[in-house]
């Protein structure tokens, strides 16, 4: 499987996810990393802005605004 094939498959599987779930897992993937040694101590994250059936960013950006974070993105 090359790399294009690869990134269809994934994009697939998560368009299959459901709303509540993406949201539920988005919530716990956020939580972990916001619980990481390595962001704590990081004064600069880079993040990205979410599509729609990706993990969802906006809290997470929120939170390491209030921490005090910059917070960088790439642009396209």
């Amino acid at each position: 499987m090359n790399k294009e094939e690869l990134r269809r498959e994934l994009k697939k599987v998560l368009h299959g996810i459901k709303q509540d779930k993406r949201i539920e897992k988005s919530r716990k993937v956020c939580e972990n990393l916001l619980s990481t040694p390595n962001f704590k101590s990081s004064s600069v994250v880079m993040l990205y802005l979410s599509l729609p059936y990706e993990v969802e960013t906006r809290d997470l950006i929120l939170s390491a605004w209030k921490m005090g974070k910059t917070v960088v993105v790439p642009r396209i």
